[in-house]
């Protein structure tokens, strides 16, 4: 959410705006960077996508050669 602020010499806020959708879950799904300028959200791309998984059998031996 971000807020317009006014200040000089009176103090005066406006109406909040929401800044990004992030289908908030449990937890905290984003970051922000320390100069406070970028964030970090997780988010799902599509809930009925699927994505291949690949499976190693057998990965040690591999390593040996």
């Amino acid at each position: 959410m971000a807020v317009p602020v006014k200040s000089g010499s009176t103090f005066a806020v406006g109406t909040p705006v929401v800044l990004f959708d992030t289908h908030e879950r449990d937890g905290t799904p984003y970051d922000v960077r320390p100069d406070g300028q970028r964030f970090l959200i997780e988010r799902a791309l599509d809930e009925h996508a699927t994505l291949p998984m690949n499976i190693c059998l057998n990965w040690l031996a591999s390593m040996k050669k």
